[in-house]
C-alpha cells in the first residue's frame, strides 16, 4: 500500500516534504495521510499526526517488535534524526553496533541528580519525581510542602549530592513537631531516600552521554519485576532530563518490553513531549488489554496504535469502552 499525502486544496503528493512545501506556499496546513491497514511502517510517517506517539501491539511471535525495528532502520537510512532506544531484552544492541551507535548498560550509568542542569526547574521537577517514586506516592509531586523543602535545599542550601539532600530532609523532620500528618509523610520519604543512599545507585558525578546518532540503554542484565529494575527506568529518565534539558538532541525514542509501569510510562510520555520527541512502545497485546488503566493512559498519550493481524482482540469494542477514539488504530501484516 502506498501512502499519498493530500493537501487541503486536494493536490496529491507522493512525499510529505512536497506536500508541506506546497502548503507553505499557499499558507495552509498539510493534510493527514490514510494509514489504515498499512503493511509496512516504512509506508507510514507518524509526523503527519497531531500526536506522533505510537503503540505497537501483537501476540508473541506476531512481528510487533520486528515492525519497530523496521521503522528504526528506515529512520537511520533515510533521515538525519537521532534515535534513542530503551532495550529491555538486548534485542536492539546489534543496531547500535552496526550503525556506529553507543550501548549503555543501565547498571553502569553514573548520574548525580544534584549536579549541573540546564534548568533549575527541570532539576526540581525530577527531585520531586524521585521523592514520589521513593514512597510510591505521585501526589508528592504536587504537594506544596515538599516543593518548598526541595526548593530550599536546592537553591538556598545548594546541596550537591544525595547525602547532603538526605541530611537536609532529616533536619526538617526534627522541626516538624505539631504537624503529625506531614511528619508521617516526611518520614516515609526519608526512608525511601535512605534506600537510594545505601544502594549506591547515584554517583557524585554524571557521565557525559556523548550524543551519537543512535544510543541504546540496555536493561538486559537487570532482574525482571524488581525494585532495581523499576529504579533503573527512573534513573534513565532523570539522566536524560539532565543531559538533554531543552536541547532536543533526540527526535525519536523507542521503548521495548512489557515491564514499564503506568507511572513510569506517563512520566516518559510527558518528557518526550517536552523534548519534542516522538515515542514508540512495543507491547504484547494480552498484557495491554488486561489492564484498563493502561488503555486509558495510552488513549491520552498515543496518536496511533498499530495492531498485529494475529491479535484476537476486538479493538472496535475496546475503542468504544475505553475512549481510544482519539488515537488512530491500524492493522499491520506480517
Amino acid at each position: 500500500m502506498k501512502i499519498r499525502y493530500e493537501a487541503k486544496d486536494g493536490t496529491l503528493f507522493d512525499y510529505e516534504k512536497d506536500c508541506l512545501e506546497h502548503e507553505k506556499k499557499v499558507g495552509k496546513r498539510a493534510g493527514k495521510p490514510d494509514i489504515r491497514n498499512t503493511s509496512s511502517i516504512g509506508e507510514f510517517n507518524r509526523r503527519a499526526l497531531a500526536c506522533g506517539h505510537g503503540l505497537v501491539l501483537g501476540v508473541p511471535g506476531s512481528g510487533a517488535h520486528l515492525f519497530v525495528k523496521e521503522e528504526i532502520l528506515q529512520v537511520l537510512k533515510k533521515t538525519e534524526e537521532k534515535v534513542l532506544i530503551l532495550d529491555e531484552g538486548g534485542e536492539y544492541t546489534y543496531l547500535a553496533r552496526g550503525n556506529h551507535g553507543r550501548i549503555l548498560p543501565v547498571e553502569e550509568i553514573r548520574f548525580n541528580p544534584f549536579g549541573s542542569w540546564s534548568s533549575l526547574s527541570l532539576q526540581q521537577m525530577f527531585i520531586l519525581e524521585l521523592l514520589a517514586f521513593a514512597c510510591d506516592n505521585p501526589d508528592i509531586m504536587r504537594d506544596s510542602f515538599f516543593k518548598r523543602i526541595v526548593s530550599e535545599l536546592l537553591y538556598e542550601k545548594k546541596v550537591s549530592n544525595l547525602r547532603e539532600f538526605y541530611d537536609g530532609f532529616c533536619d526538617y523532620q526534627d522541626k516538624m513537631e505539631g504537624h503529625e500528618d506531614e511528619r508521617i509523610l516526611l518520614t516515609q520519604v526519608i526512608d525511601g531516600v535512605r534506600i537510594f543512599l545505601e544502594s549506591g545507585y547515584f554517583s557524585d558525578e554524571t557521565e557525559d552521554l556523548g550524543f551519537k546518532r543512535l544510543v541504546v540503554f540496555d536493561f538486559s542484565n537487570v532482574q525482571d519485576d524488581s525494585f532495581q529494575h523499576r529504579f533503573y527506568h527512573f534513573l534513565v529518565l532523570g539522566y536524560l532530563s539532565q543531559q538533554m534539558g531543552s536541547s532536543r538532541e533526540f527526535s525519536r525514542v523507542y521503548l521495548e518490553g512489557n515491564r514499564f509501569s503506568l507511572f513510569y510510562f506517563t512520566l516518559f510520555a510527558n518528557k518526550c513531549q517536552d523534548w519534542g520527541c516522538m515515542m514508540l512502545l512495543a507491547l504484547d497485546s494480552y498484557l495491554f488489554v488486561s489492564t484498563n488503566a493502561f488503555l486509558k493512559c495510552y488513549a491520552e498519550h498515543c496518536g496511533v496504535i498499530f495492531i498485529s493481524e494475529q491479535s484476537e482482540c476486538d479493538w472496535a469494542h475496546l475503542q468504544e469502552d475505553f475512549g481510544l477514539s482519539n488515537a488512530e488504530v491500524t492493522k499491520i501484516r506480517e
